[in-house]
């Protein structure tokens, strides 16, 4: 487990930090915390993230999401013509997070479920 001090970044966000992605098409961050140690980086946290106090972050990130899901589905539907592409968008789409998100919590979600269910080597991408 990677040791935490205080003004350090973090290597890996999502560790700590989980999208809610139950409300339709919205995207809200939420911290996340796991056993003791999690407690104690996100206590030595300097200063809060404030991802959800700007709308302009927010409809971005419901933005991003929808942008994703109706690229899933439309790679689904041209698999061989749009494979390259669509990868290639989500190297530089904004909010990867949303993206990394979805695959996470894609059990929890009917509508992602069945697009990654068949469309199972995009969890890789």
């Amino acid at each position: 487990m990677e040791e935490q001090s205080p003004g350090k970044l973090v290597s890996n966000p999502q560790k700590y930090l989980v999208g809610d992605v139950r409300r339709q098409s919205t995207l809200h961050v939420l911290r996340r915390l796991g056993g003791q140690r999690d407690r104690a980086s996100a206590a030595q946290e300097p200063l809060p993230l404030r991802l959800n106090d700007r709308e302009s972050l927010v409809r971005g990130r419901r933005s991003a999401f929808k942008y994703y899901r109706d690229g899933l589905a439309d790679y689904l539907r041209n698999k061989v013509d749009k494979a390259s592409v669509f990868r290639e968008s989500l190297q530089h789409y904004p909010h990867r997070t949303v993206w990394e998100e979805m695959k996470r919590q894609r059990q929890h979600r009917p509508g992602l479920r069945e697009l990654f269910n068949d469309a199972e080597e995009t969890l890789a991408w």
